[in-house]
């Protein structure tokens, strides 16, 4: 009986503790979609010289949200010829935990008249991060979704990017 009790006291224990620490992507999804969902999210678009002459090159720019005072969602767009790259950054507490990327076909048409919905992505990342860290990533590309599991040095590389990223962009917000 005393094997009993002390199974399921380690289980229990194994259980509230193991899994509140495991990354999960439905409530990381769930913060993307209060951060795209909030209307009061206040946008503001980077003004900083340096940025502008790189993505004039490619008819871009980079725009942060801020909820009250606090950066919530980067995007970054810049087109090239026919293709179209977007990045979009999310964070709760200040560091990041979602990032897509998209590399999309499209006509040339200005990107902010752009019907996003005739897109067709080309290829893409979608990149779930806890602790600064990528816990899920999945990429697209010959026309399907795929879980990265291979190439752990390819994760960090695009990890130590994004972070990169976010710290050069908010610089220039």
């Amino acid at each position: 009986m005393r094997s009993v009790t002390i199974i399921l006291t380690f289980l229990t224990f194994y259980c509230l503790t193991g899994i509140s620490q495991v990354p999960d992507t439905i409530s990381i999804d769930n913060i993307v979609r209060t951060i795209e969902d909030d209307k009061g999210l206040k946008a503001v678009s980077v003004t900083d010289e340096k940025y502008l002459e790189k993505m004039e090159d490619f008819n871009g720019g980079i725009v942060g949200y801020f909820k009250n005072k606090e950066l919530v969602k980067i995007s970054v767009y810049s087109a090239y010829g026919n293709e179209i790259y977007e990045y979009c950054y999310y964070l709760a507490d200040d560091k990041p935990v979602y990032c897509w990327f998209h590399a999309s076909e499209y006509d040339g048409t200005d990107y902010l008249k752009l019907d996003k919905s005739k897109l067709k992505l080309i290829r893409g990342d979608r990149m779930y991060l806890t602790n600064n860290k990528i816990f899920d990533y999945r990429s697209f590309s010959n026309g399907k979704w795929t879980k990265v599991t291979s190439d752990a040095k390819e994760v960090m590389n695009r990890n130590q990017n994004i972070l990169d990223d976010i710290v050069s962009f908010k610089s220039g917000l």
